[in-house]
């Protein structure tokens, strides 16, 4: 990671955009990108709002795709406690989250990014016997949702790779 830009970066941008910049192979655009973005560019606007306009500026860096444009769009709707209201399929967890549940993922019409709704996460859980905390089963957050579904998936897809080595 670029030193010089890290250090640059101020200590709320770095909170903010940590997820981001964890799960970037390619840091040093990412932080050189973050280093344009001025938060307060976001206040008052829309999860679609937000995500459309950081694809527009995304789109040019090679390196940088949906997961970034998504992970700094969900960050800036963190920080102006912008609801997210569907859980989007970007990036490998979360697909692999649904696949496992057998859900089958829907078109944003505007966004052209995949996403299932949270109450179908939540009923595919109970339809398949697992185990959902209380906190993740009423959440009303697609974001939250999200992490739980990559979080939940790796140990499962563990197993499951190990199963098969075996095999």
């Amino acid at each position: 990671m670029d030193r010089n830009i890290e250090e640059n970066m101020d200590e709320m941008n770095k909170k903010t955009f940590a997820e981001a910049l964890s799960h970037c192979r390619h840091k040093t655009k990412l932080l050189n990108f973050l280093r344009t973005v001025q938060i307060s560019d976001f206040v008052n606007r829309t999860f679609e709002q937000v995500f459309t306009e950081i694809a527009r500026r995304v789109d040019e860096i090679h390196g940088l795709g949906e997961l970034v444009i998504y992970d700094v769009t969900s960050a800036l709707c963190r920080h102006y406690q912008v609801h997210i209201e569907k859980v989007y399929i970007i990036g490998n967890g979360p697909l692999q989250a649904i696949k496992l549940l057998g859900l089958k993922t829907k078109k944003h019409e505007s966004l052209s990014v995949n996403y299932v709704d949270i109450q179908d996460v939540v009923h595919a859980f109970d339809a398949k016997g697992f185990r959902m905390d209380d906190d993740i089963r009423t959440t009303q957050d697609g974001d939250k949702m999200e992490s739980h579904l990559c979080n939940w998936q790796t140990p499962i897809n563990t197993v499951l790779a190990l199963a098969n080595a075996r095999n």
